[in-house]
């Protein structure tokens, strides 16, 4: 994502893939907003879903550039990779980049853009088991925690090439190398992709595969 793409995504809010929070430090550089484990408790969420993005210094409801000194960058990373690895269990991996921002006087300020991916695990954080839900967290009830227990730990027996390609469509597997894969006489055209594991049945939607698409797609 670009910076153009990174301040619109900014202006528009949050959403169920971003989280803004503006950085409070005291004059000894110690965090006094977020809380470690309020922060712990949206990350957690995030991974917990389809993952997204969380912006430090950018307040969540002005949706203004408030920035972090950059001297105090190298702090905070290191805040933030000790909430990750002690506030959430599992320890939750996230990728963090150092932007400057321009604020609402054109001031560039320093910001850091963390990634957190959607993970193969249900992380645990401070406050117990969240998951985003639009562009809020909301503690997962039992049976919803069970579900995705069971999600979670099939998705790390697939084997990679079964995996579901993100953001492909059936529409996007070319139509003639498909066809090789389809025997007149074996039931319908979805089905038979389904068991070569070319596509991935979801909710009675087939989803290209990572073999599917290796193999039906240039």
């Amino acid at each position: 994502m670009n910076i153009e793409q990174l301040q619109q995504r900014i202006r528009l809010g949050e959403d169920s893939t971003l989280e803004l929070k503006q950085l409070l430090l005291r004059d000894d550089g110690k965090t006094i907003e977020p809380h470690p484990d309020g922060l712990s408790d949206e990350l957690a969420a995030l991974a917990n879903a389809k993952g997204g993005l969380l912006i430090l210094g950018v307040d969540d409801k002005s949706r203004e550039i408030s920035g972090i000194a950059t001297a105090q960058l190298d702090r905070v990373e290191a805040w933030l990779t000790a909430i990750c690895n002690d506030r959430i269990k599992p320890p939750l991996d996230v990728v963090t980049h150092h932007v400057e921002l321009p604020d609402a006087q054109g001031v560039l300020r320093a910001v850091i853009v963390v990634e957190v991916p959607q993970s193969l695990w249900v992380h645990q954080s401070a406050h117990g088991y969240f998951r985003r839900v639009g562009h809020a967290k909301r503690e997962l009830p039992p049976d919803a925690l069970a579900r995705l227990f069971q999600q979670r730990s099939q998705a790390r027996i697939i084997r990679f090439e079964e995996q579901e390609v993100p953001d492909c469509h059936f529409d996007d597997l070319d139509g003639l190398l498909l066809r090789r894969f389809i025997k007149a006489d074996q039931g319908d055209a979805v089905t038979q992709l389904g068991r070569l594991h070319l596509v991935s049945l979801r909710d009675d939607e087939p989803i290209p595969t990572v073999a599917g698409v290796l193999l039906c797609s240039f």
